[in-house]
């Protein structure tokens, strides 16, 4: 059985120190099972290709030791949706960061909009990527409990604003149907021609005959 011990010895080196024996054992266990269950199909021993198949199906080595160690998500699933709340609420932020000046920069210039959408594009994406990176590293830490929450557990529902049932899904469709638009409108203006990403002006010339080509075919 010198496939099953290699592939043992694989897994044996990610596992806990602690628990490391006992988990190999028990492998070792279902693995034989499953070697003589498959050879009693067979009427005969597995040979070697067999072998490799049979452990490939059962997972390879990084996969199976990850079963048996602790969880390492970096955002769980109990904190998932308060971290999808907060992204929202930063883009929000963000959006509003860069669109109010832009907005400012359109009247003060003589009514630049294509200037006033870059404008905002640019600082609208480095200004959300910041603010997301943030969230996510905060959201870690206090998945690992290195931000303690306090009594943010111990909340009351006496304490929770009162929202109709019937316009919860007009606010949350409004919402999200907001930012549908505008980047909806950000890529119709792109691919117009009428504004650029950032580090795509140098592309641009060339993304515009790209595009008149694809309309002329």
């Amino acid at each position: 059985m010198d496939l099953l011990d290699r592939y043992l010895g694989a897994i044996a080196a990610l596992l806990p120190a602690g628990q490391r024996q006992d988990i190999v054992a028990e492998l070792r266990d279902v693995l034989m099972s499953r070697i003589e269950e498959k050879g009693a199909q067979l009427g005969r021993p597995l040979d070697r290709k067999q072998l490799e198949a049979l452990f490939r199906d059962f997972g390879h080595p990084l996969a199976v030791a990850g079963r048996y160690g602790p969880q390492r998500a970096l955002i769980g699933a109990e904190l998932y949706p308060f971290y999808i709340f907060a992204v929202k609420v930063a883009l929000a932020i963000a959006a509003f960061v860069a669109v109010i000046p832009a907005m400012i920069g359109a009247f003060t210039s003589d009514g630049d909009v294509s200037g006033a959408i870059n404008h905002a594009i640019h600082a609208f994406i480095p200004s959300a990527l910041t603010l997301i990176g943030l969230i996510t590293i905060i959201g870690a830490m206090v998945e690992r409990g290195w931000i303690k929450t306090g009594d943010f557990g111990q909340w009351k529902v006496s304490d929770l604003p009162y929202i109709s049932t019937k316009t919860s899904w007009f606010r949350t469709t409004r919402f999200e149907a907001l930012f549908e638009v505008i980047f909806m409108t950000f890529f119709a203006l792109w691919w117009a021609g009428v504004v650029d990403f950032p580090g795509s002006r140098g592309r641009l010339a060339t993304t515009a005959n790209c595009r008149s080509r694809w309309r002329r075919s």
